[in-house]
């Protein structure tokens, strides 16, 4: 009898350092990979990330960036989503473009915002899912603040001098309750800078929000200062579409540019006209130039990506300045030419012809 006792707490010991042991490779275990992660499977243990071999960057551009997320969001694989959401919403970093991270999360709820509103379409409801999958998911909150938002502009109509007094009333009532949404949020989710994005589009609406639109912008660059999302939007702000004036938007850029200055020289002054190419070529903004010369030549100095480049060379055709439209396509090498960058009707060849080279 005493060694049937002895045998059986032997196993039992045997047993429980066995589970002690899975426990202990279960923690050194990262949680489960991305689909687009192929590094090699020693990689996952903790103790190995941070090596040279093992280190990944799952943000790597924008574009890259946007196209990572919609796969996850295609897919259903919305665990994944949420932690890659998490990653970005919480990042500080800045994507090569200038963009914060926070602008490739506010694009993919913008896409399951979509995708929810069209879901008899497409067979299937993507936040349905995605609540079944994360219940407690923080970027529902703000997919349903979209949603108000959206359902504002559907009451509203057309342009404001053909909106009834009615459906004025329900614009600004569902700009309210979408701005109520926002502020039911917890503190970790004010804290990141797709929050910001979002508070600022809707305060930018002007009726029935309680937010001033200068308000938020200046506590979001306060804490993101290089985040060029929060600049474009009140570009959108200023600008004659929303009843502003060039001159404004002009006398803005030019404002947050010299804010920077110290740091990024006159690169955001360029940064920022170039969000607007289109009414830069349409004659229409009051961009200066010499101004615009010396940021294209402190952003290049920042960033030497060929589209910045290519921009550049286009932009100084479009301003006939021959001088530095030369210097400019002396930067790019033959294989950085990028067609897609330049200005509208001012492509390579044209301007090449235009100034003899």
């Amino acid at each position: 009898m005493q060694n049937f006792f002895a045998k059986k707490l032997r196993e039992l010991l045997i047993l429980s350092f066995a589970c002690a042991a899975f426990t202990v490779q279960a923690d050194e275990w990262q949680a489960e990979r991305y689909p687009w992660d192929m590094r090699p499977f020693f990689c996952s243990y903790k103790k190995n990330v941070e090596t040279e071999l093992c280190k990944a960057d799952n943000w790597p551009s924008y574009e890259v960036t946007r196209e990572r997320l919609r796969s996850l969001r295609w897919t259903g694989r919305f665990a994944l989503l949420e932690r890659a959401l998490t990653e970005l919403a919480t990042s500080e970093e800045l994507l090569p473009n200038g963009f914060n991270k926070a602008t490739a999360v506010h694009w993919t709820l913008e896409e399951l915002v979509q995708d929810h509103r069209r879901a008899a379409i497409i067979g299937g409801d993507p936040l349905a899912l995605w609540k079944s999958v994360v219940p407690q998911s923080k970027f529902l909150l703000l997919t349903d603040a979209m949603l108000l938002h959206r359902r504002a502009w559907e009451l509203r109509g057309g342009a404001a001098s053909t909106v009834l007094p009615e459906s004025g009333e329900l614009f600004a009532l569902r700009l309210g309750d979408a701005e109520k949404k926002l502020m039911q949020a917890p503190p970790s989710l004010k804290d990141t800078a797709v929050w910001h994005l979002i508070l600022l589009k809707i305060a930018i609406e002007g009726r029935g929000v309680e937010s001033d639109p200068q308000t938020v912008f200046l506590n979001a660059v306060k804490r993101w200062p290089k985040s060029a999302d929060f600049y474009m939007e009140m570009i959108s702000y200023l600008s004659p579409v929303r009843g502003g004036s060039w001159a404004a938007v002009e006398a803005f850029i030019d404002h947050s540019s010299r804010q920077l200055e110290s740091t990024e020289g006159m690169s955001f002054y360029a940064r920022l006209y170039a969000s607007i190419g289109n009414e830069v070529t349409r004659g229409q903004t009051a961009m200066d130039w010499v101004k615009m010369r010396r940021g294209f030549d402190d952003w290049i100095a920042r960033d030497s990506r060929a589209s910045v480049k290519n921009l550049y060379a286009s932009y100084a055709c479009f301003a006939r300045d021959k001088s530095t439209f030369g210097k400019a396509i002396g930067q790019i090498l033959k294989q950085e030419l990028l067609p897609g960058q330049w200005l509208a009707g001012h492509s390579y060849e044209a301007c090449a012809r235009w100034a003899g080279i």
